[in-house]
């Protein structure tokens, strides 16, 4: 299985022999312990923490149907799944331990191949189980991290895409939590039924949490798909509004500022991520493409969706016309970030305190300013702003960088007119693909996508 940490199994059986069979047949893949009978079971299971156990019907002291009642009984201990195994194939004896809790059922003599079979089942519906959304039912982030790990690891061709509900916060605010629950309910199910109808056998639909949610297909499969949620998902959200505010186009309510705003009906924007073009190593690297396509198809009005049709390779000519300037006091932060933007191909020079990257700025004209919000002399919130009020130098890009970030430093980072902050440690997916988004006007590229 590749599993560094192995799941752990507990088998429950007053004979040695049979304890034996089960411990071969699956000690290569699985912790595996053992007990004879129920009470002892109960015992080690305090210890050990099984995620499956495997037991036997008749053993003496204690049963098995009164383990499983016991165990079905207390909050400790419900949660883990029961194969129970019993040399008696009467129908009433396998509907009495199904009615106690148990999960599965097999008729002594057995099959070792099957037995595998059913723990693997077992542990896979167990995983699916626990880590769904109590409201949507559908897998989570564990779920939906594993897929893109298998994804990645399958050398296929796949497409990534991840949903996001324009607006929503606004109807959740005006109308209350339950309508919320219910548009995100049957937004689930709508994105379900379409990947189903529309999509191949083995794709997989996630909800990540709130009004976000994922499905995987193929690139032959996804513009049919998104297309079909679009038009299902406008029709669904017209049911969710009143006449007046149908009429109106929109809900007026109150911003933060405690002015009152008009929201838009809500619509839905999809970032298709595929490695049709490019190579994708880490599922981190996905979403950071989905944050960056994000960024662009939630410019657009109504609902849409986006493609992702850039290569690994970027033109030469735009990357030799893109000056950086890095300004930061430490040092090997500083040349970690020289030679990873240099390996881009860009042009990098670098400041350590904020006098000298305001005289940097002043005669190298960069393009774009990667800048460290602690700083000797200047600090970098002083820097940001007397180069957004400077304007000869207001349209240069401003990312700010920091390692101990909290909302209000955001915020500064923010009033002060910076583009973006980008918290250490870095990753290179997240940063490159950012200095993209905010140097494309530079080389005159195009954008991220096709959009629908």
């Amino acid at each position: 299985m590749g599993n560094t940490m192995k799941k752990a199994i507990l088998v429950v059986d007053d004979s040695r022999p049979v304890q034996r069979l089960i411990e071969t047949s699956l000690e290569t893949d699985y912790d595996v312990a053992t007990a004879s009978n129920g009470a002892e079971a109960l015992e080690v299971i305090k210890v050990f923490k099984p995620d499956l156990i495997i037991l036997d019907v008749m053993m003496p002291v204690m049963d098995g149907y009164e383990v499983v009642r016991r165990l079905k009984s207390n909050y400790l201990t419900w949660h883990i799944p029961i194969l129970m195994l019993s040399a008696k194939g009467r129908a009433d004896d396998k509907v009495r331990g199904l009615d106690l809790g148990a999960d599965d059922y097999m008729a002594k003599p057995f099959n070792t191949s099957e037995l595998r079979a059913r723990v693997e089942a077992i542990l896979r519906m167990k995983q699916s189980y626990l880590d769904a959304n109590p409201s949507t039912r559908l897998p989570g982030n564990v779920s939906i991290e594993r897929q893109m790990l298998d994804l990645i690891t399958s050398g296929k061709l796949y497409a990534v895409v991840y949903t996001d509900l324009d607006n929503f916060k606004a109807y959740n605010d005006h109308y209350g939590f339950l309508s919320g629950d219910q548009i995100i309910i049957q937004t689930a199910e709508l994105i379900k039924r379409t990947v189903v109808e529309k999509g191949n056998e083995d794709d997989f639909v996630g909800h990540i949490g709130g009004d976000d949610f994922i499905f995987t297909t193929t690139p032959d499969k996804v513009r049919d798909i998104c297309e079909t949620i679009i038009l299902r998902f406008d029709e669904l959200a017209k049911t969710f509004y009143a006449p007046e505010d149908l009429q109106r186009g929109g809900i007026l309510a109150e911003n933060r500022q405690g002015l009152m705003v008009e929201y838009p009906i809500m619509t839905i924007s999809m970032m298709v991520v595929t490695n049709e073009r490019r190579t994708i190593e880490h599922p981190a690297q996905i979403a950071a493409i989905a944050t960056e396509l994000k960024t662009y198809v939630k410019k657009l009005d109504g609902s849409n969706y986006v493609i992702d049709k850039r290569t690994d390779e970027v033109p030469q000519e735009y990357q030799s016309n893109i000056k950086i300037l890095v300004v930061e006091n430490d040092v090997k932060l500083s040349n970690f970030l020289s030679e990873l933007l240099r390996k881009e191909g860009y042009h990098v020079f670098t400041a350590r305190n904020g006098a000298e990257a305001l005289a940097m700025v002043s005669n190298r004209k960069p393009n774009m300013v990667l800048l460290d919000v602690n700083l000797p002399l200047i600090d970098g919130y002083n820097v940001c702003n007397l180069l957004k009020n400077n304007p000869e130098f207001k349209s240069i890009p401003i990312m700010m960088l920091s390692g101990n970030v909290t909302l209000e430093d955001v915020k500064a980072g923010l009033q002060n007119q910076a583009e973006d902050y980008i918290t250490t440690p870095i990753h290179p997916e997240t940063l490159i693909g950012a200095i993209r988004r905010y140097t494309q006007n530079v080389a005159n590229i195009s954008p991220l996508g096709e959009n629908g």
